[in-house]
């Protein structure tokens, strides 16, 4: 059960920092979060989750997106890792559409080796130890980021609105990934 109380508020705003990004940093942002580390969302796509099983070599008893405790997926991309360049996004096809800023990458822990659904911690630190090979920040990035595998994207809301499953995405790129 969660609960939430302004009494017991953590205060977690984030704040984007130059260190996390290669590209401008939106620094008009102020996140105020209540049930997650960082950002209001957690962006991941398809594309890179089936990268990710294929390194694995998980055809069968793939991991799925839940293992990364996304809170939205993004499919239909033209590659995997496509989220590392994206800037903003624009959910619908009208002007009153939603819009994500996107401004972390997310850089994954130990809670990646963990099934959410049955608490089993994965023995062979999967998938965190095969991030570590393929997914780590970039050199010049680390001294914010930390020596962690990156996976998805953080993003806050830039406009309001809904969003619903089978909605058109768009994407504004970014010059350079991260």
């Amino acid at each position: 059960m969660v609960v939430y109380s302004p009494e017991l508020f953590t205060e977690r705003t984030a704040i984007p920092n130059a260190g996390w990004w290669r590209n401008p940093v939106p620094t008009e942002r102020r996140d105020d979060s209540y049930f997650v580390d960082l950002a209001q969302f957690m962006i991941t796509t398809k594309e890179s989750l089936d990268e990710v099983n294929e390194l694995l070599g998980r055809s069968e008893n793939p991991i799925n997106s839940v293992q990364f405790r996304g809170n939205i997926v993004v499919d239909k991309c033209s590659q995997a890792w496509d989220e590392d360049m994206w800037s903003e996004l624009r959910f619908g096809d009208h002007s009153a559409s939603t819009v994500l800023q996107c401004y972390k990458p997310c850089t994954r822990c130990i809670f990646t080796t963990v099934d959410p659904e049955t608490g089993t911690k994965d023995p062979g630190q999967q998938p965190l130890q095969m991030l570590k090979e393929h997914r780590m920040a970039p050199p010049d990035l680390v001294k914010d980021l930390g020596k962690l595998p990156i996976f998805g994207v953080n993003a806050g809301t830039k406009i309001p609105g809904y969003i619903y499953e089978g909605q058109t995405v768009w994407a504004r790129l970014k010059p350079c990934a991260f």
